[in-house]
């Protein structure tokens, strides 16, 4: 990193760090269990959710599709609500 990296940039490197770290987890994960690969596909929430950009790169660097429900894209705002905690 470069003592002018703006926060935009900053934020692509951590979600592309999140990306890679997900993909050395799944093939750890394969190679301990002998399992073939076979077809699956990612199941995520949470607040990566948001950033349409970053399940298209986990979607392509993991060669599956990343599923995720609508709902769980509010999910911060409805928990908030339901919380009492104005944003």
């Amino acid at each position: 990193m470069v003592r002018r990296i703006r926060a935009a940039g900053f934020v692509h490197a951590v979600h592309e760090s999140v990306g890679y770290q997900t993909r050395d987890l799944l093939e750890a994960k394969r190679s301990e269990c002998s399992a073939d690969g076979g077809d699956f596909v990612l199941r995520v929430d949470a607040g990566m959710v948001a950033s349409d950009w970053t399940m298209q790169f986990l979607a392509d660097i993991l060669a599956a599709p990343a599923d995720h429900a609508a709902a769980m894209r509010c999910g911060g705002r409805l928990r908030r609500e339901r919380g009492g905690i104005k944003a």
